[in-house]
């Protein structure tokens, strides 16, 4: 990591290629902004404070991967942790913008099918089934 990793990280949650709602980790709930950036992907990790005098967002992590993450390699990256509960993970594409967002259906894995109706995947390929 280097410094501008670290300055990026504003350009990462305001602008990220997609984010993750609803992952738990030791009981608490995170929030993953994922951006491709030229020499890979930049995954953004903050926690949700949700205490009765405390309700923001907590930095956690910046962690950079090879090659693009996709919604699919990310599950995988957090299911090979035990601590980390993926069962109502929302993926949600062009936060920035135009919002859509892949509701889960039943259960791990079928949350990373390809959004209906007249939600946009905002100029990203659709997800695998």
């Amino acid at each position: 990591m280097t410094e501008r990793d670290f300055v990026a990280i504003a350009d990462i949650v305001s602008a990220p290629t997609f984010v993750a709602l609803g992952v738990k980790r030791d009981r608490s709930e995170r929030i993953i902004y994922v951006k491709e950036t030229d020499d890979g992907t930049a995954l953004y990790f903050e926690e949700v404070l949700g205490g009765s005098k405390n309700k923001a967002l907590r930095g956690k992590s910046l962690s950079k991967k090879n090659g693009v993450v996709t919604p699919e390699k990310l599950l995988r990256i957090l299911q090979a942790n035990r601590r980390n509960d993926v069962f109502k993970i929302i993926i949600a594409f062009g936060v920035a913008a135009n919002s859509t967002v892949d509701h889960p259906k039943d259960g791990v894995g079928s949350q990373l099918q390809q959004p209906t109706g007249d939600v946009s995947t905002n100029g990203k390929a659709p997800l695998a089934d």
